[in-house]
């Protein structure tokens, strides 16, 4: 009782920990997007290379959510977290110290399993600690904050240590450890353990099924952004996931002891929020990947006055993450829902209306802070109606689902609008063939970065004006994910409005 009572007392300055582990994992990628460039040049790494630098993470990262939500449930919450941090710190001193880009992929493969610990640990955490219903909100409002945080401070991060003329690449990676240690002491002094202590012995199929499923899936996602949905190779992809997905759920429905209780889909509120994260996340993948490329692509800026463009996004998004409990507590998680679409459509729509080659920083903040005063407040909504939908006993199932959609729908958010900025940018290239040869154009179709390369070493009399066609065509893809993103928000938003219950709906302990 002694124990309970000093958890609860300090439940805030747990927070804290449970925030410093996120940031672990989410200012990761994007501290990790700035370096690429001197990675690729140090240990000669092709652009697929490092492609797969990012995708390796996420592969593993994606597959085995589900799992490590329904183990932590099982084995403890806060056990399950500090082996996370643990694994993410090893791994990250493993890439460190790497002398080729194959065994750089290699830790940000097995770093993904400890991203895929942390992740569902924290959010179960927050949810067996806070009792009380506007205390959780609250809780997971600075949650999101902290997330938004990482991502936004990563760039900035990674930038700055790139500068130190000291320091080089593997900087971007041993930075991870001051935090991990920091967090590891501060969740060890400052959070109690909690577990489902009626859990059943593990579903070995369900955890195979679902991981292999999950894996196949992402894959042919990660896959098709580059080869094509039409390809064979993604074809069967897909197929896998298909047949482990659908045996996946096959099992749950026979077996006593399901890692994923099929009936919490029946619950409207659980359902619907996870819809909604996935459909938010997939349709400002647009704006989050592709932005960075135009500043850099299109206005010629550098990766660190990129990054300083990119801050504003941050801060938007700590801010209205961290008072989004309030208008969820006002207006309810339908309407925050809705508002949040709503908005969301309108910053992409003005963006879609504003973006050329030459659109003033200023235009873009204005639809930058709409889209994100819309999508920050939608995404803790939904979350939190995962959150207060599953029982306590199965939090950890609740923020692994949590996770899992959200990753899904980036990596599709990614994969689609790459495909239809690609489509768009091919359209709009196709037309200097004639003039610039066929060898030529195959390089320029390859992308922006490719084209510019090959524009700086070719003597050509009408260089510049074929840099302008590069760069209107890249624009004229990205104003095409716009307006993919706006129909598809303002077709869920409407969904979502005539879906989700007013009041959340419990899903019982029974189930």
């Amino acid at each position: 009782m002694k124990k309970t009572m000093i958890s609860f007392q300090y439940r805030w300055i747990g927070l804290i920990f449970i925030c410093i582990s996120l940031l672990v994992v989410s200012m990761n990628d994007t501290i990790l997007n700035v370096s690429l460039p001197v990675i690729a040049k140090a240990l000669n790494a092709s652009t697929k290379d490092l492609q797969w630098v990012g995708d390796a993470y996420i592969l593993v990262f994606a597959s085995l959510l589900l799992t490590m939500g329904t183990l932590s449930d099982r084995f403890g919450r806060k056990l399950f977290l500090q082996i996370g941090v643990i694994l993410f710190s090893v791994f990250s001193i493993v890439a460190a110290v790497s002398t080729s880009i194959q065994l750089v992929i290699f830790a940000r493969a097995l770093q993904g399993i400890g991203g895929a610990i942390i992740m569902p640990s924290t959010l179960s955490m927050i949810s067996t600690v806070f009792k009380e219903s506007k205390e959780k909100a609250k809780a997971i409002a600075i949650w999101n904050a902290m997330f938004g945080l990482g991502i936004g401070i990563g760039p900035l991060i990674g930038g700055g240590l790139l500068e130190v003329p000291w320091l080089d690449w593997r900087s971007v990676f041993v930075i991870n450890i001051p935090f991990a240690v920091v967090a590891l002491i501060g969740v060890s002094l400052f959070l109690p353990e909690s577990k489902d202590k009626l859990s059943k012995k593990p579903d070995i199929p369900g955890v195979v099924l679902s991981s292999c499923g999950l894996f196949f899936l992402v894959f042919a996602i990660i896959e098709a952004g580059e080869r094509g949905w039409g390809n064979g190779f993604v074809f069967w992809g897909l197929i896998a996931a298909v047949f482990c997905i659908g045996m996946f759920l096959w099992w749950e429905s026979k077996t006593k002891n399901a890692m994923l209780p099929l009936a919490f889909f029946k619950n409207r509120t659980f359902s619907g929020a996870n819809i909604t994260l996935m459909m938010s996340l997939f349709s400002i993948m647009g704006l989050m990947f592709f932005l960075p490329q135009y500043f850099q692509g299109v206005q010629n800026l550098s990766p660190v006055q990129t990054a300083i463009r990119l801050v504003p996004q941050g801060i938007i998004s700590i801010l209205v993450s961290a008072n989004s409990h309030q208008v969820i507590t006002r207006f309810g998680i339908k309407k925050s829902v809705t508002f949040g679409f709503l908005f969301g459509a309108i910053g992409l729509f003005f963006l879609y209306w504003v973006l050329s080659i030459n659109t003033s920083y200023w235009l873009i903040l204005i639809g930058i802070a709409l889209c994100f005063l819309g999508m920050d407040t939608a995404m803790p909504a939904s979350t939190i109606a995962i959150m207060e939908a599953v029982p306590e006993s199965k939090a950890g199932i609740g923020s692994a689902m949590n996770e899992m959609t959200g990753q899904i729908g980036s990596a599709l958010g990614i994969a689609v609008m790459g495909s239809t900025l690609n489509s768009a940018y091919l359209r709009k290239t196709g037309e200097m063939q004639i003039t610039i040869g066929t060898e030529l154009y195959e390089i320029v179709s390859n992308g922006i970065f490719s084209a510019q390369r090959a524009l700086q070493i070719n003597t050509l009399p009408s260089l510049e004006a074929l840099d302008k066609i590069v760069k209107q065509a890249f624009v004229y893809g990205l104003k095409e994910t716009f307006l993919t993103s706006v129909v598809i928000l303002v077709f869920f938003g409407i969904f979502i409005y005539f879906f989700l219950p007013n009041v959340i709906n419990k899903i019982n302990e029974d189930f």
